[in-house]
């Protein structure tokens, strides 16, 4: 779930656990800074909180990520000069979210960012340094961090209703046109019965 949307509400998850879905979570930051001080560090850590409680149960969630895009964009988009030193979001990343997820969520993975190549010691899209995804399907059709037959991919959402996302009603952030497909969701499928 990307960075820049929203926590799903539980029926969602509840679908990805029933039909054997994947999800990678990005917590709500992508592409800009974020100032680390007080009130938004607070309702930051809670609304970090919340979610990873709400949420750690569901089987299908298999990665907790911190960010989309914003340790890239620190180093490549030139945001260091105008933060001139000010805080910018890499005190979440490295330090306040993976704390909370090792606390609440010990056996599930986390990872700073995407992308994020492990450290500073390396540019933060360097693909020979880049973690491997976890259930990213490998050579051979096993996932290459546990050697597992990778699980088949959901069904193509072609053909179905598609219906207005509550994101778009009005006007829409980030210059999304509400009419543009990109404000468009595909209805949840019904649950498959076996024949």
């Amino acid at each position: 779930m990307w960075g820049g949307g929203i926590y799903e509400d539980d029926a969602f998850y509840d679908a990805c656990d029933e039909l054997g879905l994947m999800v990678w979570q990005d917590f709500l930051f992508a592409c800009a800074a974020y100032p680390e001080e007080q009130p938004l560090r607070g309702e930051v850590e809670a609304e970090a909180r919340d979610n990873v409680v709400r949420l750690m149960s569901h089987p299908s969630l298999v990665l907790w990520n911190g960010n989309n895009e914003n340790l890239w964009g620190f180093r490549d988009w030139d945001w260091e000069e105008p933060l001139a030193g000010d805080s910018w979001g890499e005190g979440y990343y490295l330090g306040l979210l993976p704390r909370i997820v090792a606390e609440l969520d010990p056996t599930r993975p986390y990872t700073a960012g995407s992308p994020w190549s492990g450290s500073w010691d390396h540019h933060p899209n360097d693909p020979a340094t880049a973690p491997t995804t976890p259930g990213r399907c490998g050579t051979g059709g096993t996932t290459p961090t546990t050697g597992r037959p990778c699980r088949a991919s959901a069904p193509s959402s072609a053909g179905r209703p598609r219906r207005r996302s509550p994101r778009c009603a009005g006007r829409s952030p980030g210059g999304v046109r509400p009419d543009s497909p990109a404000c468009c969701t595909t209805r949840r499928p019904r649950t498959a019965t076996a024949n």
